[in-house]
């Protein structure tokens, strides 16, 4: 059954959240075609479709089938400069996160209009500063950004390959796979063919007796269940200076991908295994290592490595 997916966006100042809902739905439909009674986000790439309802943080939603999926904490960058005696703390964000919003996709942004220096976004100590947001938000699941909203703002960066900005948060929503994800009927017959030619390969091993026809094909859905994602770093003691705090967030990728890596080859084992127990014909052996490399295939499709791959390609050609 389909679903809506919620995305809960707020903060200290509502004006502020306001200002970056209106900037998200501009954005995904600029020429506000859409006409409905709730604000809602139509993603749409070649793989799959998805309905993301804009939600306050605190909100009843209406009668229907939601998954509340993630959560943007919004907050003023400007007033929430420390060395402001009259303006809003950042540390107001404790006690606005909320763990039961979803965790697909949780931002914390904050928002200002027009390019601003780094002192004036976070005072004058503003490399400690960004240390303390980036530890805060490390702890808790979320991704920091500073995004300009001017108009010049929301234009900038689309095309960069490391995005800032609002085009890194309009990157971050379209790289989500949402629980509303339908998936395109292209994915959809492609899958379904190799279902069938599977299926078929099995009945025949079935009808003919053979023993060998127990073996059951890797499937790409369970292997991310044998992953296991280290826990949030506990070992910091000390405020870091923005270098460290980047290149924390840069280790922090790289242990996910390792351990992500780290679940593939633990599947690739588990097959090689099972090829090696029982007597095995030649045609089965085969096609238990094909499988293991549509896996490899299916996954590095799914990660965008084979784009890269190309886009690095083109990029040594021209130069």
């Amino acid at each position: 059954m389909s679903c809506t997916s919620v995305l809960r966006i707020g903060g200290p100042n509502n004006d502020t959240a306001v200002l970056l809902k209106n900037a998200l739905l501009s954005y995904f439909d600029p020429d506000g075609e859409e006409v409905t009674s709730e604000p809602l986000l139509k993603l749409q790439n070649k793989y799959f479709s998805a309905s993301i309802r804009l939600s306050e943080l605190i909100q009843d939603l209406p009668e229907g089938s939601y998954q509340e999926d993630g959560i943007i904490l919004v907050f003023d960058a400007l007033k929430c400069n420390p060395d402001l005696t009259n303006g809003t703390s950042f540390d107001g964000l404790h006690t606005l996160h909320d763990d039961t919003a979803g965790d697909l996709l949780r931002l914390c942004v904050g928002v200002s209009l027009g390019a601003w220096t780094s002192e004036e976004l976070r005072g004058k100590k503003h490399e400690d500063e960004y240390s303390k947001r980036i530890l805060w938000c490390l702890d808790r699941g979320y991704e920091y950004c500073e995004v300009d909203l001017s108009r010049q703002g929301q234009q900038n960066g689309h095309d960069d390959r490391d995005k800032e900005g609002f085009a890194r948060l309009i990157e971050a929503i379209q790289g989500t796979v949402w629980s509303s994800a339908v998936m395109e009927k292209r994915v959809q017959q492609k899958l379904k063919q190799e279902y069938q030619e599977e299926k078929e390969k099995v009945d025949v091993d079935v009808e003919g007796g053979n023993k060998e026809s127990a073996y059951e094909p890797p499937n790409l859905e369970m292997l991310g269940a044998a992953v296991v994602l280290p826990e949030p770093d506990e070992y910091i003691d000390e405020p870091a200076t923005t270098e460290e705090a980047e290149l924390r967030t840069s280790q922090k990728q790289e242990e996910r991908a390792y351990h992500e890596l780290e679940g593939l080859m633990k599947e690739a084992s588990r097959i090689r295994e099972m090829s090696c127990t029982g007597d095995l014909s030649d045609n089965e052996r085969r096609r238990r290592a094909a499988d293991a490399a549509t896996l490899m295939m299916g996954l590095m499709e799914k990660m965008g490595i084979e784009d890269n791959e190309e886009e690095d390609s083109d990029n040594e050609t021209e130069n």
